[in-house]
């Protein structure tokens, strides 16, 4: 278990969401005290070849002028069902 933690679970192989009101600069400044000293992990060659074709991250907005509400889906794929 603490491989897979070490091997998955680090800065190459995550994303950081941010959603409000912060400039660029302000969001860099708080994202490197927060998460500079986060090492990089080593070679994702195995991860890459179980979890298949990766996609490059992407980001999509929508303005919706007068929307209720706002909404938000962060997805990712996941191994078969039937995986022991």
């Amino acid at each position: 278990m603490m491989n897979f933690w070490q091997t998955n679970y680090v800065p190459n192989n995550a994303a950081l969401v941010v959603a409000g009101n912060i400039s660029r600069d302000e969001l860099k400044a708080l994202a490197t005290q927060k998460f500079g000293a986060w090492e990089r992990g080593g070679s994702r060659a195995a991860a890459d070849r179980r979890a298949g074709k990766r996609r490059k991250a992407r980001i999509v907005i929508v303005d919706r002028p007068g929307a209720q509400q706002t909404m938000m889906r962060l997805l990712q794929l996941g191994v078969g069902r039937a995986t022991p």
